[in-house]
């Protein structure tokens, strides 16, 4: 059918199609816009997420410490036990004002074994009163310091409580507290965006709140809302009383939320936020915290790459728009008078003229078609003029062809144009790249800074230097020191990976005993074997055996490996380690007895933040990053390394390194 249409017919047909293709890509790209812009939200609500949790943990260990040392002091004991406010007071001011001055701590309470309040030094006219906070009850049901962020009736702080015990009885509890009002300080200083705190009005007490509010010279807020109230802001502009509105905190109420029904991205502006859940139950709502997010920057690349898309869908559609009104006036009207002529002709009409006025290549082929009848006419009279006439039609149709030429040179002249366009956005795509890994370096090195004293006093507490602690807490300090440990290791490969991503990984080859450099490997794994009664064996010529490398690399290398072989291991499992020595690398093989890898999943192990087991619930801890940062190292030093798997029965991982490595490389 469509064989028979005309060539009119056929352009309406290509130009309709053609319309339809793009205005399809049209409104796909803008409905990937506003997905994009969910995503890089809900994407920096996460971080945000992180970071407060970061902060609440830091400041509860803080807390935890100083309670530790005040728990300990005979004189609050004694004062305590006596119920002698005065004694109290007097040994305490001194040390609250250093608190607050130093840690921001504005709470510092003693109260009775029955939840009765006896001394506030930050009000200390206001006792007697009954406190029924969870942390309390906790403290009391545990015997242990309680740490949780919990909602007061005149503020949304961050408490810590220690049972005191005088003989093994209880004679009371000490509190600390510090209200978070300076978690969004630090959020808006490291972010650049605005926040606010929202309590629901259930864990507040109206005349206290609004007479703190009074006395902090502020007018009270509480009726700006039907069920919440903001306890702290960062802004008061126009844009923040849009985003810190009821209907937005109802939005974000049960999960983090993008606010899309605001159109606060013409600003280069996003709204949303998470909601705040008690430490001991995800069940118990206590709040929100709302974010208006600045995201000019991440807009405006897409708004480059929308921009480019759109001009480039309506540039295709003109240009073939253009194209198809020029071929149906220079192609396909004349064509259609030829095949007119062409039709006469072929009827007997010999003497039929075809009149086509423009100079084009088609007005030629028209002049030699009515040339053609008259020489048919001629036919039996004239046949050698005839083949003469014949030889110029060739030569006409040659020019023809030397035209089209040309005109394809051009369209090919369009296309690399298109090219280059195409390279520009694949260097603004390597310069987000670059953005990504300085990322990753910037987050990587934040993290560490407060992890290395955390792990410093962890360790002290662990070998006793910090004084004793019961089973329990020696146990509970050896977790929290492990899980700090596998932190450091997953900072330091977001590290390694990053500088290996921004091509700043430096080496230092020196001649290694690798049986030595492997039995000390092993020596370190021992500690997670011996905990799953796991054994592990090698086999290797007689030291030395003598390669050139990179020592802490080849370390990292061997531990990783190891490591995995525990970690997907089955318990009492085993792990057999068999090193060849061959004339120009060694070989060594590393096979366990572990639950084995899917065969579709192999060639996807070394890739950078790939892991096997991806979903919500996996049981292995790590970001992905081991094997792709061990098979980099194996590049750098020109080895190989192979992994062969079956699934339930274990995993073999074959690694060759060359003896040596380049003279321009040794030290």
């Amino acid at each position: 059918m469509y064989k028979n249409l005309t060539i009119n017919s056929k352009l309406l047909i290509i130009f309709l199609s053609a319309l339809v293709f793009f205005a399809g890509l049209f409104f796909y790209s803008q409905k990937n816009y506003s997905t994009d812009v969910a995503a890089l939200f809900n994407n920096r609500i996460k971080d945000a997420e992180a970071t407060l949790e970061h902060l609440e943990k830091r400041d509860v260990n803080m807390l935890s410490a100083l309670l530790k040392t005040i728990s300990n002091d005979k004189t609050f004991k004694t004062a305590l036990s006596r119920k002698d406010r005065k004694l109290l007071y007097k040994h305490g001011t001194e040390l609250f004002k250093e608190f607050k001055k130093n840690y921001g701590i504005d709470h510092f309470d003693f109260h009775f074994p029955g939840g009765t309040n006896f001394a506030r030094f930050h009000a200390e006219d206001f006792h007697g009163d009954h406190i029924k906070r969870a942390t309390l009850e906790k403290a009391r049901k545990s015997g242990k310091v309680v740490s949780a962020m919990e909602a007061g009736t005149t503020a949304f702080a961050l408490r810590a409580l220690t049972p005191v015990y005088e003989d093994k009885t209880l004679i009371g509890f000490i509190e600390l507290g510090m209200n978070i009002d300076h978690f969004l300080e630090i959020l808006k200083s490291s972010t650049g965006d605005d926040y606010a705190l929202v309590v629901e009005k259930t864990h507040l007490d109206k005349d206290w709140w609004t007479l703190i509010r009074d006395r902090a010279g502020k007018t009270s807020n509480w009726n700006k809302m039907n069920s919440h109230v903001i306890i702290a802001q960062t802004s008061t502009s126009d844009l923040a009383q849009r985003c810190f509105t009821e209907e937005n905190i109802d939005v974000i109420e049960s999960k983090p939320s993008y606010i899309k029904n605001l159109k606060f991205l013409e600003a280069g502006l996003a709204c949303g936020g998470f909601p705040l859940n008690s430490l001991f139950s995800t069940d118990e709502h206590i709040g929100e915290l709302i974010v208006i997010m600045n995201l000019n920057k991440e807009v405006a690349t897409l708004n480059r790459s929308n921009s480019i898309i759109t001009a480039s869908i309506f540039g295709s559609l003109l240009f073939i728009a253009i194209a198809l009104i020029i071929i149906r006036k220079s192609i396909a009207s004349p064509v259609g008078k030829l095949v007119k002529a062409a039709q006469k002709i072929s009827e007997g009409e010999f003497t039929y003229q075809v009149r086509i006025t423009s100079n084009s290549d088609i007005s030629k082929i028209a002049i030699a078609m009515n040339e053609m009848g008259q020489r048919l006419k001629m036919y039996y009279e004239k046949m050698e003029e005839m083949v003469q006439e014949k030889t110029k039609e060739v030569v006409i149709t040659n020019n023809a062809l030397v035209s089209a030429n040309s005109e394809l040179r051009e369209a090919y002249n369009t296309l690399e144009n298109q090219t280059k366009d195409l390279e520009l956005v694949n260097e603004e795509l390597k310069g987000l790249e670059r953005l990504k890994t300085e990322f990753l370096q910037t987050v990587s090195h934040e993290l560490r800074s407060p992890l290395t004293p955390i792990l410093g006093y962890l360790e002290l507490m662990k070998d006793g230097d910090l004084g004793e602690f019961s089973k329990t807490q020696s146990d509970v300090i050896k977790e929290m020191f492990i899980c700090g440990k596998n932190l450091q290791m997953v900072l330091d490969e977001l590290l390694e990976a990053a500088s290996i991503q921004a091509g700043r990984l430096f080496l230092d080859f020196i001649k290694i005993d690798l049986i030595t450099l492997i039995n000390d490997t092993i020596r370190d794994i021992k500690r997670y074997t011996d905990e799953v009664n796991m054994t592990i064996t090698m086999t290797a010529p007689e030291p030395p055996l003598i390669i050139i490398g990179d020592d802490r690399k080849l370390h990292q290398i061997f531990t990783h490996i190891m490591r995995n072989a525990v970690k997907f291991n089955k318990k009492a499992g085993k792990i057999d380690i068999i090193v060849k020595n061959h004339i120009e690398n060694v070989e060594i093989i590393i096979t366990d007895t572990g639950i084995g890898i899917p065969e579709d999943k192999l060639e996807k192990i070394f890739e950078g933040f790939y892991q096997v087991d991806s979903s919500a619930s996996r049981h292995h801890e790590g970001v992905g990053l081991g094997l792709f940062l061990v098979k980099k190292l194996i590049d750098t030093h020109y080895g190989e390394i192979s992994v062969k798997s079956t699934e339930g029965k274990g995993t073999s991982v074959t690694v060759l390194l060359p003896k040596q490595q380049r003279t321009d490389s040794l030290n």
